[in-house]
């Protein structure tokens, strides 16, 4: 169970809420709330804010979970035995200094955010000409939570959930970098630039079609979204363009219906970021 359903659960029963209430309260079914809980989907970023409003909450709890400090205790021990004559409590806070500057308390509290945001990191943008593929059922919607479509040196886009949005068919992803204390990376079709030194704006470089048989359809971007997750981001397309609904209904329905609900979607224009932290001398590098 991803964290965020974890956390939808744990502020929901503390707020002593029921799945019924909550459902109401957002307009969705409470099979939906129950989805959310059990990680069979998730809500997008509008619906997060409403949850957290609801909930009296930062939308950051119901995505990272209460925050918690790192526990020094470890080092802190090894300090003491090696005979450094500091008192443990100097001790700590020496070592605090230390993991604060030298990156690793930042990384393990905000993630990638903390990379794209402090200036002891550069990041690099790169372009990734390749394009990528993946089938999706669209008669078992369900069915395509965690599909694989782009999968590189720790860096992974997945499928989230493939529903429908205003009477559209939709597919939101997920994508999912690494990081530590020296740097980082991640893959996406859309990321944070830097307007200046406290803003930026998100770019977005993806591109999209739906192939049903022999015939294919550009998507539309709808979604993006900057680091809002520690190790990445997330962003959907519609499958299908407007003109190919006419009063309501899909054009290519009967296509999709010879096809058993299998649709080809293929995406590209994806955007790598690398971050690298800046070597310095000294004991905080």
């Amino acid at each position: 169970m991803s964290s965020v359903a974890k956390n939808i659960r744990k502020i929901r029963t503390a707020r002593q809420i029921t799945q019924e209430d909550l459902a109401a309260r957002l307009y969705v079914t409470r099979q939906t709330i129950s989805n959310w809980e059990t990680n069979r989907s998730q809500p997008d970023v509008d619906t997060l804010q409403k949850l957290a409003a609801i909930l009296d909450v930062e939308i950051t709890e119901l995505i990272y979970g209460e925050p918690v400090s790192p526990s020094l205790q470890k080092v802190r021990k090894k300090w003491i035995r090696i005979g450094t004559g500091l008192s443990a409590a100097l001790a700590a806070a020496i070592l605090a200094i230390v993991l604060i500057c030298n990156g690793t308390t930042g990384t393990w509290s905000h993630g990638l955010s903390y990379l794209f945001w402090n200036s002891d990191y550069t990041v690099d943008v790169i372009q990734d000409p390749s394009r990528y593929s993946i089938n999706l059922d669209l008669f078992h919607p369900e069915s395509n939570a965690g599909k694989v479509l782009y999968e590189d040196q720790g860096c992974k886009i997945v499928v989230d959930s493939v529903y429908f949005r205003n009477d559209r068919c939709c597919v939101d992803l997920t994508a999912h970098g690494s990081y530590n204390r020296t740097g980082g990376s991640f893959v996406s079709a859309c990321y944070p630039a830097y307007v200046n030194k406290t803003s930026y704006q998100i770019q977005s470089t993806g591109w999209m079609y739906t192939q049903v048989g022999s015939n294919c359809y550009d998507s539309t971007l709808y979604y993006t979204s900057s680091l809002i997750y520690k190790d990445g981001n997330g962003f959907g397309f519609y499958l299908f363009p407007l003109e190919q609904y006419e009063n309501g209904k899909l054009l290519a329905q009967d296509a999709i219906d010879r096809a058993n609900g299998i649709v080809t979607v293929t995406v590209g224009g994806l955007t790598a970021l690398q971050f690298h932290r800046i070597s310095y001398w000294g004991l905080f590098g």
